[in-house]
């Protein structure tokens, strides 16, 4: 089954630095053959003229070492591309985020976070300083998977190598953290149900387990503990242990659905952060 990357790109005269088209570049990440068919999808409404807006996809899709299709709807933009998605075979979303702060956040970044949100296929989120021709766009090497709740645990890996496809080979390191907020020192306490409650040292074992599960899968899997802010925690790991791809559920407990996607991009405002998967679980 050939795999369908939709490439979503705004108004042009939104993006004078180039942001979103570095999505193009990047998706050699996640189509290392070059068998995928892409598609760069742009919306507009009704001021907008349609002709200059499919002129703008056409010039960047000559710029491109592989063919690439072009569409433009009118419509609102996140509708559009989630539409658009639903209709797609093996679709996967390669969409840029700017990563502003303020309310430039919240109108610009508001697409990345609606498509992320609400896509029943995985979303990819490139922030905005991340360069097509980084290393970080090349081959995927580790994967860095956050799980804050053991009941999902599994289920988050299992939509993880889902999502990856033939990409999650046995030479791609799979490493699970848990990150959590500081708590004062209070004994581990078991419930009748297996999970604990208390210290912190604790949960962090169910890790372990799903690290042990992933090796007899034929994966590669570590495992740590963070203590601290989530977003500054997570975009520190990346960066300490040369992640690629960070993924995070589109829902999550702890905290974990306001790191999509924008949070974890202003904590790496002023360096290179690597790509968000974002999935459903």
């Amino acid at each position: 089954m050939t795999r369908t990357i939709i490439i979503p790109l705004g108004d042009p005269e939104e993006d004078q630095a180039g942001i979103v088209e570095q999505a193009v570049g990047c998706t050699s990440l996640f189509d290392p053959a070059g068998e995928a068919s892409l598609v760069l999808l742009s919306a507009v409404d009704s001021g907008d003229a349609v002709e200059e807006r499919q002129a703008y996809l056409d010039r960047i899709a000559a710029t491109a070492d592989r063919p690439v299709s072009t569409v433009v709807e009118r419509g609102d933009a996140a509708t559009v591309i989630l539409d658009f998605a639903a209709r797609q075979v093996d679709p996967l979303i390669v969409i840029a985020s700017h990563g502003r702060a303020g309310v430039a956040r919240r109108t610009i970044g508001s697409v990345a976070t609606r498509v992320a949100r609400e896509a029943s296929v995985p979303v990819v989120i490139m922030p905005g300083w991340v360069h097509a021709t980084a290393p970080v766009c090349t081959v995927l090497r580790r994967v860095l998977v956050p799980i804050n709740d053991p009941e999902r645990a599994d289920a988050i890996v299992d939509a993880t190598l889902a999502a990856l496809g033939p990409l999650a080979t046995p030479q791609v390191e799979f490493h699970l953290a848990e990150v959590v907020e500081p708590i004062d020192p209070q004994p581990a306490v078991a419930s009748f149900h297996g999970s604990y409650e208390g210290a912190r040292e604790v949960p962090a074992h169910f890790l372990r387990g799903v690290a042990q599960r992933l090796a007899r899968r034929g994966y590669q899997g570590t495992w740590e503990l963070r203590i601290g802010d989530s977003a500054r925690e997570l975009v520190q790991l990346a960066r300490e242990q040369d992640i690629n791809l960070i993924v995070l559920p589109a829902q999550g407990r702890q905290g974990f659905n306001d790191l999509i996607p924008e949070t974890v991009a202003e904590e790496a405002r002023s360096t290179q952060v690597t790509p968000l998967l974002v999935i459903q679980v």
